[in-house]
């Protein structure tokens, strides 16, 4: 029930994170469309605040969803950028 689950454009349910790994996976894989919903909502954010207690990375994220007008593409690689810095993701 913690899980994060990425919504497809149609609003079903796409693909479900339950790890940081996992989400930083889907945020490889899933549309620009599914990111921009979730940035527009503030879920990333609030996922790693509230179900992560990872408060440094729901700062950043927080920064990219203010950051992102409601018709912008998302910027895949910052936000995993955001990731990859806190958790050594990505990096090998």
């Amino acid at each position: 029930d913690k899980a994060f689950q990425f919504l497809d454009t149609n609003g079903a349910g796409a693909v479900l994170a339950r790890s940081v790994v996992e989400f930083y996976q889907a945020i490889q894989a899933v549309s620009i469309a599914s990111l921009r919903h979730h940035l527009l909502a503030g879920d990333f954010s609030r996922w790693f605040a509230l179900v992560l207690g990872d408060e440094k990375v729901a700062a950043g994220m927080r920064k990219i969803e203010q950051a992102t007008p409601s018709g912008a593409i998302p910027r895949r690689e910052e936000i995993l950028a955001h990731i990859e810095d806190q958790y050594l993701i990505g990096k090998e």
